[in-house]
């Protein structure tokens, strides 16, 4: 297997190894979501560690992957490959005088969130939501959906009770914008419900906003239609372009192509106060 559940194809005469996802040229990662399983098993990890060393015991003298350029030179592209994997997963070494907790600890917690960094605040149930709140009280969300599943008016009401307790708690007054990472349902259920309460303009790259908005003309899996909401898609205001950055107020984001998880996905780089960040979306679990 070459990957994640992928099959790979040797002539072994030829010496022409089909490699599918297994690595990129250069020896890189394809994705990061082929070293998980099922949001934090490590699975992935093994399995595409085991693939890889099948791969060097073959000793192809060429390898075709499944997508980018032809891999020429196997040999030395799988052994940085082993490297960067080996390096990736080992324990990492606590330099003298470095902090021995985590990077960073929670300032506070209330409600379903907590407050990572000042100004940053995050699901904290293993829901997708992420909100950053400026000075102003100007607010600019990521993915709206706090995964509590329950009827959709009990729903309602615990998404109005959890922005009421980041009103109350991070000095929001709005939220202007909503980063969509990826059109899975439990990323945008509240689109609409941030509409009516703020006004938000609703914006994803233009692969996630087509199947935002026509899910049901693609046999793609975890669209709106798979959760019962009461509407059949999500409107987008805004369309971005991967790699051209977009500006809210003084900030500048950086739409970036993050496949792995599912195709049509994006992770959005920004600068907050000094603190560089991006938002994964399920590219990569902690």
């Amino acid at each position: 297997a070459c990957g994640r559940r992928s099959p790979g194809i040797f002539p072994r005469a030829e010496g022409i190894l089909f490699s599918a996802d297994l690595l990129h040229a250069g020896g890189y990662l394809v994705n990061f979501y082929d070293c998980d399983r099922n949001y934090g098993s490590p699975a992935g990890f093994e399995e595409l560690k085991a693939s890889l060393e099948l791969a060097i015991q073959m000793k192809p003298r060429l390898m075709l992957p499944a997508a980018g350029p032809i891999i020429e030179s196997p040999a030395g592209d799988m052994a940085a490959f082993k490297k960067r994997l080996d390096e990736m997963n080992k324990v990492p070494v606590i330099e003298e005088g470095s902090p021995k907790e985590r990077n960073y600890q929670p300032i506070r917690e209330f409600g379903l969130f907590r407050e990572v960094v000042p100004g940053i605040a995050q699901n904290n149930n293993f829901g997708n939501m992420i909100l950053f709140v400026d000075s102003k009280g100007r607010g600019l969300c990521i993915d709206p959906d706090i995964c509590v599943w329950r009827s959709w008016e009990e729903n309602c009401r615990d998404m109005h009770t959890q922005l009421d307790l980041l009103e109350k708690n991070m000095g929001l007054k709005t939220i202007e914008l909503a980063l969509i990472t990826h059109p899975h349902g439990d990323h945008m259920q509240y689109s609409n419900l941030l509409r009516e309460r703020y006004n938000t303009r609703i914006c994803a790259t233009a692969d996630v906003a087509e199947l935002m908005e026509h899910p049901k003309q693609y046999r793609y899996p975890a669209l709106v239609n798979w959760y019962g909401f009461p509407f059949d898609h999500v409107d987008v205001d805004v369309k971005l372009t991967y790699e051209k950055s977009f500006h809210w107020n003084n900030l500048e984001i950086i739409p970036v192509h993050a496949c792995g998880h599912c195709y049509a996905h994006s992770a959005f780089f920004m600068e907050w106060n000094g603190l560089r960040t991006v938002s994964t979306g399920d590219t990569l679990q902690y």
